[in-house]
């Protein structure tokens, strides 16, 4: 199956999530929302796929991973309140 049919599949997949949220009852609302909320996420990572698949077509580089190398500074602190 082609990330195109995969997409449309998950499409298909959210609207009938957000149908289904739409006329929920209310003892059913939070079970909607995590349909939905999966639906999406499928749909992410379809894209993310399909985005890194086309850069390998295309011989462009993958976009680097930011990582957390360092501390961050500190704060400046202000006077002190004991002097």
């Amino acid at each position: 199956m082609t990330w195109q049919e995969q997409f449309a599949e998950a499409v298909t997949e959210w609207r009938a999530a957000l149908d289904a949220f739409n006329h929920a009852e209310p003892d059913y609302v939070d079970y909607h929302i995590l349909r939905l909320y999966t639906a999406e996420q499928k749909l992410a990572l379809i894209l993310k796929q399909a985005k890194a698949a086309w850069r390998d077509l295309a011989g462009l580089p993958r976009a680097p991973r930011l990582t957390r190398t360092a501390t961050p500074p500190a704060l400046p602190s202000g006077p002190d309140p004991s002097a």
